[in-house]
């Protein structure tokens, strides 16, 4: 039998209260967890055999009760909602019959609307076989001789009868004789004999079975860039709670999430045939790069360059290059100004770390302007790559080209 911890302690305040008349007051912790306990039938009941009984039971639950399960020695018999799901208190009644004697456990179990569940409360009950009562024909035994007729006095030799009819004998089977010997047969009185009973089967009373659960849980897309959303749908049926990653929500719906990295979703689904998990997973990939390399500290060894007979007769160029990607790629682009140069590229060479370098010479200026002994300055900017193909141009610097030789 269930106890009531909770009542019998605002019974034991109250009466406190009365007895001391002013003094500390009681306080009354309420408990969060749920708890169940059965009224009927009570502990140590004997049930007959095919015989139905209504199991009532009560619950409770401060965030509400959502469902109620009834185990019979520890295998699931039924587990239903509540009335009422989400009301604190609740009282439900299932039939039970058993077709077989012995020794049964009776054992409930509450769950709330968040999931949680309360401690077992149990009764043990005996059915035992049903009695037939049966009424024995009684026998000649148990049943009283008739009195004897008194003889009557006729002439000699005169023997009297008794109607004409069907004799049937006394119960003791003896003749009874008149004084003349004529031997006079009296009726047979038969006790009729009583109606056997038998008892009747009762029908089995079978549950009503329990709907599967139908749960769908899917997002619309699986994956997205850092920084964007994507939207989770789920419909459940024949549930009595639903949580998405722990909250309470309602049984059909959608939510918009923005993960910031990958993240897995649950969808637990709390219902009378058992409870269903269900999980998606939404990967994100970093955004994009579209960010080109970053080019900074342009130098040049000499400047101005002189003629081949001169020095300096050619120039280095040097330039830092950086990017995360990595810069597999970088040219030198440059001309003299000139009528009729053109402009021609070389490639920049790592110098260590992350300093790119090329040579300019008389060799390559000739190739943009010949001849070009008149002119007096180049121009030239630097192009870098990183490995996502972004590319990146530097501004357009001078150099000087000086025909006086000291």
């Amino acid at each position: 039998m269930g106890n009531k911890p909770l009542l019998w302690r605002m019974i034991l305040c109250s009466t406190l209260l009365v007895l001391l008349a002013g003094g500390p007051s009681c306080v009354v912790q309420p408990e969060t967890r749920p708890r169940a306990w059965i009224d009927v039938p009570k502990d140590g009941a004997q049930i007959r055999v095919n015989t139905p009984v209504v199991v009532t039971f009560h619950a409770y639950a401060q965030e509400g009760v959502a469902e109620i399960a009834l185990s019979v020695n520890g295998e699931l018999y039924i587990r239903k909602p509540a009335p009422q799901p989400g009301a604190q208190f609740t009282e439900i009644t299932q039939e039970w019959l058993l077709e077989a004697p012995g020794e049964y456990v009776l054992q409930i179990r509450a769950y709330d609307t968040k999931g949680e569940v309360s401690n077992p409360a149990s009764v043990r009950v005996e059915v035992v076989p049903a009695l037939t009562l049966r009424i024995a024909t009684p026998t000649a035994r148990d049943v009283a001789p008739a009195p004897a007729e008194e003889p009557t006095d006729t002439p000699a030799g005169t023997a009297t009868q008794v109607p004409t009819g069907t004799a049937t004998q006394a119960p003791t089977e003896a003749a009874v004789h008149s004084p003349t010997g004529t031997a006079i047969q009296t009726p047979t009185s038969t006790a009729p004999s009583a109606p056997t009973f038998t008892a009747t089967r009762m029908p089995t009373i079978t549950p009503t079975p329990i709907p599967p659960v139908e749960v769908s849980f899917s997002v619309e897309q699986d994956s997205i860039t850092s920084g964007g959303c994507t939207v989770l749908h789920w419909d459940v049926e024949h549930a009595t709670a639903v949580q998405l990653d722990g909250a309470g929500v309602a049984s059909q719906g959608t939510r918009q999430v923005c993960p910031a990295s990958t993240t897995t979703y649950h969808l637990h689904v709390v219902a009378p045939a058992g409870d269903v998990d269900r999980y998606v997973t939404v990967t994100v990939a970093a955004p994009p790069d579209t960010t080109p390399p970053n080019i900074s500290g342009i130098t040049e060894s000499d400047d101005p360059i002189r003629p081949p007979d001169g020095e300096p007769d050619s120039v280095t160029i040097r330039a830092t290059i950086t990017d995360p990607s990595g810069v597999p790629k970088v040219e030198l682009h440059f001309r003299v100004v000139g009528v009729g140069s053109s402009w021609l590229w070389r490639s920049m060479n790592p110098a260590g770390g992350d300093v790119y370098q090329t040579a300019l010479g008389h060799d390559q200026l000739r190739m943009s302007l010949f001849p070009y002994e008149d002119a007096d300055t180049v121009e030239y900017y630097i192009k870098a790559w990183d490995s996502k193909t972004n590319m990146t141009q530097s501004p357009t610097q001078t150099l000087g080209v000086d025909w006086t030789v000291l």
